[in-house]
């Protein structure tokens, strides 16, 4: 795959086509949200990886929002601490789904020069950016009667300008920057599947939907739903703090605890999550329907990020969605399970799945 900020980069001669030996030196894979932002490096061995340098860092709230820099000040200084305490210098960086777009287009068989340029010049047909304004990667899908499948992903060139200048502030060099999709595929899809799934990533405030085949992008979505709906339902209905309802969301979750309050004070919520999985898997299915193959049809939907292994979540949401439902395994590309214990722990390695996916891509 082609990387957002090299291809940005060498329409504009910076690196040029031919990315330098300096900067294919391996690189830690770095995911910022608007409220953490979660480091790690992968060191190779010889099959397999194991875990080198990591990190959690927290983000106020106001510095980020919905992806957008607020206080720059305050991310540069978050970062050159992050420098200071692992002393990393290049990054590969996964850009919320917020600001990103994706669509799939069919192009004739043409070579890949020509394709790079066919693609530009119908970005505005599908995206609200001028070719100028835009920064776009594509993976080939599949292949048919003399025409290209193609997914093709797109970032505003201003997002990944700021972005990069606050990275360059606190000394660190992003040698790619890609959509967190695409990232969290690398990471949790195991390498020979080539099947459709959506991966579906339960972060703090939000909830990232992704239709994928094999590794492939093919459609995403931002659900207005997260881990703090779930806390803050539980806030208002047994009127205690946030920090002791986070305490219960943790320990009790959906279960059957005994308390119906709990299960009652999260079903709302719970249930705009499952109600919008299933209108997207629905969507889907009838749009393969028309045109697909058997491949192109959801397999089952995989839960990622810091709330899927909520107690019970697997279990509700399956109860009601068509599909086998699970939890994913954000080490399933990166060492044999039987071989390596990670320091980091399982529950806390679903929020490094994207950070993940940055890391094995140096090794793509």
């Amino acid at each position: 795959m082609r990387d957002l900020h090299q291809q940005k980069n060498s329409e504009r001669g910076i690196f040029g086509l031919d990315v330098p030996d300096i900067l294919r030196m391996p690189a830690v894979g770095l995911n910022m949200s608007d409220h953490s932002i979660k480091v790690i490096e992968l060191v190779p061995q010889k099959k397999y990886f194991t875990v080198g340098k990591y990190m959690n860092k927290y983000i106020p709230d106001g510095v980020i929002v919905g992806g957008i820099v607020k206080d720059g000040e305050a991310l540069v200084s978050i970062l050159r601490s992050i420098k200071k305490e692992l002393n990393i210098c290049f990054i590969r960086v996964s850009v919320p789904e917020e600001n990103a777009y994706s669509f799939n287009i069919t192009l004739p068989m043409v070579p890949e020069k020509e394709l790079h340029n066919m693609i530009k010049l119908q970005l505005p047909e599908y995206v609200p950016l001028s070719p100028a304004e835009a920064v776009f990667d594509y993976d080939i899908i599949d292949h048919m009667d003399g025409n290209l499948n193609i997914s093709v992903s797109v970032l505003p060139s201003g997002i990944i300008d700021q972005y990069f200048g606050f990275f360059s502030q606190a000394g660190m060099i992003p040698i790619a920057f890609e959509i967190e999709a695409q990232t969290l595929a690398r990471a949790v899809i195991p390498n020979k599947n080539k099947s459709s799934n959506m991966i579906v990533d339960i972060g703090r405030t939000r909830t990232g939907v992704a239709v994928v085949k094999g590794t492939v992008v093919q459609y995403t979505a931002t659900l207005e739903v997260g881990g703090d709906s779930f806390i803050n339902a539980i806030v208002k209905e047994k009127n205690i703090t946030f920090g002791e309802a986070e305490k219960i969301k943790q320990e009790v979750g959906v279960k059957n605890s005994g308390d119906d309050s709990v299960y009652s004070s999260i079903y709302s919520p719970l249930s705009v999550l499952r109600d919008e999985l299933n209108r997207r898997f629905e969507y889907w299915d009838t749009h393969i329907s028309k045109k697909g193959t058997k491949d192109d049809k959801i397999e089952k939907i995989i839960l990622c990020g810091g709330n899927a292994t909520m107690p019970g979540l697997k279990e509700f949401l399956s109860s009601g969605l068509a599909i086998p439902v699970e939890i994913s395994n954000t080490w399933v590309n990166v060492f044999e399970d039987d071989k390596y214990v990670p320091p980091i722990d399982f529950n806390h390695s679903l929020g490094y799945a994207s950070a993940v996916g940055l890391a094995l891509s140096n090794e793509i």
